[in-house]
């Protein structure tokens, strides 16, 4: 719809509706998935999201180019008009989705449940078996509210803290990647500010694969932590050298985009493995909406930065918001790997070893645990 209309209030209100829907497709799908997949691969198979959305990201880079070097002027609409194609296509793909068994049963369509499980997993189970504590069940019923009550508030603030300090930085890289590049002496132009930016996508996707891999290796925790501290040293070092060559500059920034990895994957890992199904999408929902602020805080005041203050202090300014993130990942961060959805590390306290499930296996299947 943006394509087709010539107001720019009327373009801004439809991108505003259409963020609506960005945003509620986030928590919603994230949510979602986590409750139906197996403990075991959870965490890389949520992280494989956001590794779709950078292999989206890098193609909207190139489509972008090909529109501009064949559209023309009018090509804006005509970027703005391909994205139908991939909403048409995943519209169609979700069509007939399961819900959540946990959900179903915790809204008290227990039965329901069950025949969901039993129909796409092919395993009967007791119903009793998928619903919460009853205790638990009322305690968890204040929704939003629950987020900064002291069993989650500080779930709450790690997960949308860590998520600011990381995309902050990231999407002021991301969007205004040639222009700190050109700031080093490497050359601008159309070329640079599309197939260049799409290039740098494609490095932040590339850093999600090793990083899928350790989450559930080395644990999330270890993870996140040693991915902020050597993410720190790239931006520091371009900080406290904003004379180096432009060859070193762009290297500086691929290996933080690669070492970004780590973050990436475990943006809507975390939040899905820290909240019971009552408040999870929730607490997906609200850590997003936390990060958006420092995207949308990064974005717009990097180029004030870099031309009011300079590289240097600007590149520190993105260092030291990372090496936020970093005391933000050490003091609160917690290990959720290999745990049941159900049984969550207890709300506010120490870190769950992965070698120790959180509940013995019982007839309920492993996915829906």
């Amino acid at each position: 719809m943006p394509s087709l209309v010539q107001a720019v209030w009327a373009i801004a209100v439809l991108r505003f509706v259409l963020g609506m829907a960005v945003a509620a497709d986030y928590p919603i799908a994230t949510s979602l998935l986590a409750e139906w997949l197996p403990a075991k691969h959870r965490g890389r198979l949520l992280g494989k999201q956001i590794v779709a959305w950078y292999a989206g990201s890098v193609l909207a880079y190139v489509v972008g180019y090909l529109f501009l070097e064949l559209a023309g002027p009018g090509s804006w609409r005509w970027m703005l008009a391909s994205s139908t194609v991939l909403c048409v296509v995943f519209l169609v793909i979700r069509r007939g989705s399961p819900e959540s068994p946990r959900w179903l049963a915790a809204n008290g369509r227990v039965g329901e449940a069950v025949r969901v499980v039993e129909k796409h997993l092919g395993v009967r189970v007791d119903g009793r078996e998928l619903m919460p504590d009853p205790a638990e069940r009322a305690r968890r019923a204040s929704g939003l509210r629950l987020l900064m009550t002291p069993p989650y508030r500080r779930r709450t603030l790690f997960c949308g803290l860590f998520f600011l300090c990381q995309v902050g930085p990231l999407f002021a890289m991301l969007t205004f990647g040639p222009q700190i590049l050109s700031s080093f002496g490497m050359p601008g132009g159309t070329v640079m500010e599309t197939l260049g930016t799409g290039l740098i996508s494609l490095v932040f996707l590339l850093g999600c694969y090793p990083a899928l891999r350790l989450i559930d290796t080395r644990g999330r925790r270890p993870v996140i932590i040693w991915s902020f501290a050597l993410m720190t040293v790239p931006l520091a070092l371009l900080g406290v050298w904003p004379t180096a060559p432009a060859a070193i500059a762009l290297t500086a920034l691929c290996a933080y985009a690669f070492l970004c990895g780590g973050p990436n994957v475990l943006d809507w890992t975390y939040p899905n493995e820290l909240f019971p199904t009552e408040i999870r999408a929730t607490a997906v929902g609200v850590a997003t909406s936390v990060s958006r602020i420092g995207a949308a805080v990064g974005t717009y005041l990097l180029p004030l930065s870099l031309s009011g203050l300079g590289t240097g202090p600007t590149m520190l300014i993105a260092a030291g918001t990372t090496a936020l993130g970093l005391l933000v990942c050490v003091l609160w961060a917690e290990e959720t790997r290999g745990t049941a959805l159900g049984a969550s590390p207890a709300a506010g306290g120490t870190a769950v070893k992965a070698s120790a499930p959180a509940v013995p296996a019982q007839r309920v299947p492993q996915t829906v645990r």
